[in-house]
């Protein structure tokens, strides 16, 4: 497993799945060692546009609990708004 090196700076990861087809169990299970090891850092995870068979297999994988189900968008542009509020929440 490779190192994750991150900026002080990133709190929000948001992630595209529109491409996204198929994912399988050693995807997830690697997403999901990413999403934990970033989330550590207080670094939260977010994905838009994810396929609802791609989205059973991430809620299967245990994805979906650990991300949770209001970081989960149909559109980039609502993921971006939810980012751009939590970023402001921070810091108020």
């Amino acid at each position: 497993m490779a190192e994750c090196r991150v900026s002080d700076n990133i709190k929000r990861v948001l992630l595209d799945f529109g491409p996204v087809n198929f994912i399988d169990v050693s995807a997830c299970d690697e997403l999901l060692r990413l999403i934990k090891e970033l989330q550590s850092r207080a670094i939260t995870f977010a994905f838009a546009r994810v396929r609802d068979v791609v989205r059973d297999d991430m809620r299967l994988a245990g994805i979906e609990t650990v991300v949770g189900v209001s970081n989960f968008h149909e559109r980039i542009t609502d993921g971006v708004r939810a980012s751009q509020l939590y970023c402001q929440s921070l810091r108020e």
